[in-house]
């Protein structure tokens, strides 16, 4: 299995740290997310014990903070108590307290969070908490429990699905990254090691699924399906009934596992930053709504949609795919869809659709296309929009000539390559070839091909 020395943000994979590109690579991430500046403790066993400051670049899982600190946010740093037996003193639980959020990151072993330290982390702490480790949240020996079992598998790098996008929480994660229909379109971690842990057994009732992944799982392949990013609000009932949160939680699987193999000692070599661009976007967003105790900023129900993204006009060769992109702002609940036209008349295509704010479709085009049009159509509460139009031009390979459409019915598409060969040659394919090519045509446009 690969191994990283990864330390840095992948937004900035290609920089070093204190260059120019590097800083202006984190400021391009940090802009993804309007930030509120908050107070965060971050949690693991990376430093002394203790409480200290943000640390250094040589601390595994350094790049979070640096990603955190780039977005506006102050971190200082707690490695706390090593034995399940130590019990948070009161001191130290009214000094984590007063931070705006803490987040337990995944460089750190779970057995410390057993009976009796683990409920405390439960009734306790009153402030808003991510813990990125699905070791820490299971029911086992007494832990947090926030989960109903502790089957934690591994992924392979995927793209997360996301929960019921008319849950404004739901939507604010997903908005600053493209989707189709629910799914991101790109991945949200990228391989380290063993990569993300996540959790497949459900979460204890009164939890806000945000986010699921569908994925091969490391090291076997099996289709698997688990949990990725879950809220659950003060009040909620966990550890099979036995606590009670004190304050707003969340999970989000994030940073990587340690290696199977030597050297792949906790926390030495657990914890990487290990979030693609987009992941980036959606965990600086999951600080924001933790941070806000789970309720997501708010928008103008009376607003208008607005396209802050415009589809761009390409040209391609016969036989490519195009990629299409384009983004709306305004409340929802909304649907985003694809259309595809000449100019004049356009059709929606089947499965172009997402409810979220940023939709992306890759298309394959062949001659046919030439001249083609797409747009987006966005349907929310206060109206439809559209976005301007996408022209796809589509230049000739060196395949053979096509057959011409002389003599046939009018068909746009047929008669923009008759017109190009000239009008006049007969082609060596049959006339009917251009009937199955227009047949062909016709069931891409209704979304399928024969």
């Amino acid at each position: 299995m690969k191994t990283s020395n990864k330390l840095l943000p992948s937004t900035a994979r290609a920089f070093k740290r204190g260059s120019l590109p590097f800083a202006v690579a984190m400021c391009l991430t940090a802009a993804m997310v309007p930030a509120k500046a908050a107070n965060i403790l971050w949690v693991s066993d990376t430093t002394p014990l203790g409480f200290s400051g943000p640390g250094g670049d040589n601390i595994t899982d350094a790049a979070f903070i640096r990603l955190l600190e780039t977005a506006g946010h102050t971190v200082s740093r707690w490695n706390s108590p090593d034995s399940q037996n130590t019990l948070l003193s009161q001191s130290e639980i009214d000094t984590v307290n007063g931070y705006d959020l803490i987040i337990m990151g995944r460089a750190g072993a779970s057995g410390q969070h057993q009976s009796p330290q683990g409920p405390q982390w439960n009734t306790a702490i009153t402030k808003p908490l991510i813990c990125m480790s699905p070791y820490f949240v299971r029911p086992d020996g007494g832990r947090f429990g926030w989960f109903t079992g502790g089957t934690l598998p591994d992924t392979t790098p995927t793209p997360l699905a996301a929960g019921d996008a008319n849950d404004s929480a739901v939507d604010y994660l997903f908005s600053g990254v493209s989707m189709d229909g629910s799914a991101m379109v790109s991945n949200f971690d990228e391989l380290i090691d063993r990569n993300t842990s996540l959790i497949q057994n459900d979460p204890e009732a009164g939890a806000i699924v945000y986010a699921r992944a569908n994925f091969a799982a490391e090291g076997n392949g099996a289709a698997t399906t688990a949990y990725a990013i879950v809220g659950f609000p003060a009040g909620t009932s966990v550890a099979s009934g036995r606590e009670v949160l004190a304050g707003y939680r969340m999970f989000f699987a994030g940073g990587s596992r340690e290696g199977a193999t030597f050297p792949n000692a906790i926390p030495l070599y657990t914890g990487r930053e290990n979030l693609t661009p987009a992941g980036e976007d959606i965990f600086l967003r999951a600080v924001q709504l933790a941070a806000n105790n789970g309720v997501a900023p708010a928008v103008d129900p009376q607003a208008p949609l607005t396209f802050t993204q415009q589809p761009a006009s390409v040209t391609v060769k016969d036989g490519a795919k195009v990629t299409l992109r384009a983004a709306v702002s305004g409340p929802g609940p909304r649907t985003l869809t694809w259309e595809r036209g000449d100019g004049v008349t356009f059709t929606a295509i089947p499965e172009g659709s997402t409810p979220f704010t940023r939709s992306e479709i890759t298309i394959p085009v062949n001659v046919f296309d030439d001249g083609v049009q797409f747009r987006l159509s966005a349907t929310g509460p206060n109206g439809t929009v559209v976005s301007d139009a996408a022209t796809i031009t589509v230049t000739p390979d060196n395949a053979p000539a096509r057959a011409s459409c002389s003599g046939q019915p009018r068909w746009p598409e047929c008669d923009r390559v008759f017109r190009r060969s000239g009008g006049t040659e007969r082609l060596a394919a049959s006339v009917q070839l251009c009937d199955y090519r227009r047949q062909r045509l016709d069931a891409h446009l209704r979304g399928f091909t024969p």
